[in-house]
């Protein structure tokens, strides 16, 4: 039916019946990976272990351009993705798309290098002589210089504008005839209609969407995007790990397909994961077993076992991926753990009853907060926050029990202090339940927001300027960030966890064993 739509189009172009199909995000692409890309990248160093971990030839510090410079190639990557403002993430995945440049081993002809990101512009705003476009450093600068340039044209985060190529959100626009040389007729040119302002800046930059969209296998175009991205950047948000108390196991989803696609045996009691910043590890609490699994997530195997204390209950990795903490119920300590080396470092005695632990920051500089829960039912319970060296520095009163804690992911505290945390028990001041937002800046930290509610709130997740609470055993209601009114309700049978991948949110229903799915954009009930 699509290859009859696309014929029609073509012959007698009526654009409002194309632009009532879906729109277009094929290669799943969001603003925020656009920009921000998906933390993986802190400094020029992570870009080269990144191309050294594909043995690239773009891996060395000391790399003679087409002119005879000598450059670093993970530097101008990493400046000019911090020059510009898109992600690094982007710029490798344009470099691999047009000349497989972060797989490819072996120096190429300077023929290839001087097309390296496919820019073709003749005039390039990131260089003052034009001559150097058509080196590797001018390819690099030039497209980050380009990609950043649609963003404003197409008015971010408005996004209701329209690029130099004639690209909007939500406005059908034909794409460029290339079918002599793909040798797929029937693919372009068509009509797409550009979901998000990142789908709207990768078609300005390759117009036209190319072999993996229909079978066609000679060339890429936008529709490489999501095997590139799936080949390279995997450990970002495609895979979603559920973990199943009873069955001591985890569930692997696939959350582009929605599917299961492996089942992990753990140790008894699987209860909570945190995953280190490069997706590479998780950490699973397993309650019943004393026990924490480290999982390879690359292979999804456990690649070992860590003893902790008497019921772990919940875990959280630092944002420099070197600790893990673990919160244990029944014996009142903190465990701290090497992530690298995956050992036992050292304990924290005397915490009361803690439950949630959340780590918020970016880099080194961090702060680690523990749910305390005091067991007399005319205190409210306080959040601990510890620093970066894990010494006490202050407490905030909230409700009773909390029980999970997020804020928004990869942000320096310096820019942002706030952090979620809800109760699974009764305010005592007034019996209701409620959920608070705190300001954990070192001047002023308190209470920013009490939300009340009608029952326990017992899981929270913050994300893309969103958070989604689990509301006792009925529904899952989703808040703009910092905001006291809900956006929308999902209903939901005991939700126990919540997350955000590839604009969809997926929801864990304890009591029926179930997954529910629904698009974040139209609300819609999925699956």
């Amino acid at each position: 039916m699509r290859v009859f739509l696309v014929f029609v189009l073509i012959i007698f172009p009526h654009i409002f019946a194309f632009s009532e199909e879906p729109r277009y995000n094929q290669p799943y692409m969001r603003d925020e990976w656009y920009l921000y890309g998906c933390g993986l990248f802190n400094s020029v160093d992570d870009v080269r272990k990144f191309l050294k971990r594909f043995d690239s030839f773009l891996k060395t510090n000391r790399f003679e351009d087409v002119d005879g410079v000598i450059i670093n190639p993970s530097a101008v990557i990493w400046n000019a993705s911090r020059e510009f403002g898109v992600s690094v993430e982007l710029l490798l995945f344009t470099m691999q798309k047009e000349q497989r440049a972060v797989t490819r081993t072996t120096r190429p002809p300077d023929s290839v290098l001087k097309k390296l990101m496919g820019y073709k512009g003749k005039r390039c705003g990131a260089v003052h002589d034009p001559s150097e476009i058509k080196t590797v450093r001018g390819q690099i600068r030039c497209a980050a210089w380009q990609f950043a340039r649609y963003m404003r044209q197409l008015n971010y985060p408005a996004c209701d504008g329209v690029t130099v190529g004639g690209w909007r959100v939500g406005v059908p626009h034909i794409t460029d005839d290339h079918s002599r040389f793909e040798g797929c007729p029937w693919l372009d040119p068509i009509y797409v209609t550009p979901k998000t302002c990142a789908v709207a800046g990768l078609f300005t930059y390759t117009p036209y969407v190319g072999a993996h969209w229909g079978g066609c296998t000679r060339y890429g175009g936008n529709s490489l995007f999501d095997p590139v991205w799936r080949a390279l950047f995997n450990f970002c948000e495609f895979t979603l790990y559920v973990t199943n108390y009873l069955s001591n196991t985890i569930t692997v989803i696939d959350a582009n397909t929605e599917t299961i696609v492996n089942t992990i045996n753990v140790c008894s009691g699987p209860r909570n994961i945190a995953f280190t910043p490069d997706g590479s590890k998780a950490f699973v609490t397993c309650s019943e077993s004393d026990q924490i699994a480290v999982i390879d997530a690359r292979r999804e195997e456990v690649s070992k076992y860590i003893n902790v204390g008497d019921f772990p209950y919940d875990v959280a990795v630092t944002p420099d991926g070197k600790k893990a903490y673990v919160t244990n119920l029944n014996s009142w300590e903190i465990y701290i753990i090497d992530a690298i080396n995956e050992r036992v470092i050292t304990t924290i005695w005397g915490v009361r009853d803690p439950r949630a632990i959340h780590v918020i920051g970016k880099g080194n500089n961090y702060r680690m907060l523990v749910g305390v829960h005091i067991a007399s039912s005319t205190i409210n319970d306080p959040v601990w926050i510890f620093n970066e060296n894990e010494d006490f520095v202050g407490s905030i009163r909230t409700g009773k029990i909390p029980v999970s804690m997020d804020s928004l992911p990869k942000v320096s505290i310096d820019l942002n202090n706030y952090v979620y945390s809800v109760n699974a028990g009764r305010n005592v001041d007034d019996s209701n339940y409620d959920f608070f937002i705190l300001n954990i800046n070192r001047s002023s930290w308190g209470v920013y927001r009490r939300i009340t509610t009608d029952f326990q709130n017992l899981c929270v997740d913050v994300d893309d300027e969103r958070a989604d609470i689990c509301r006792g055993n009925f529904k899952v209601t989703e808040h703009p960030y910092l905001g006291v009114y809900v956006l929308y309700e999902y209903p939901s049978n005991s939700p126990r966890g919540t997350e955000k991948a590839q604009g969809k949110l997926f929801i864990t229903n304890s009591a029926t064993n179930t997954l529910s799915i629904y698009d974040l954009d139209t609300y819609l009930h999925i699956k």
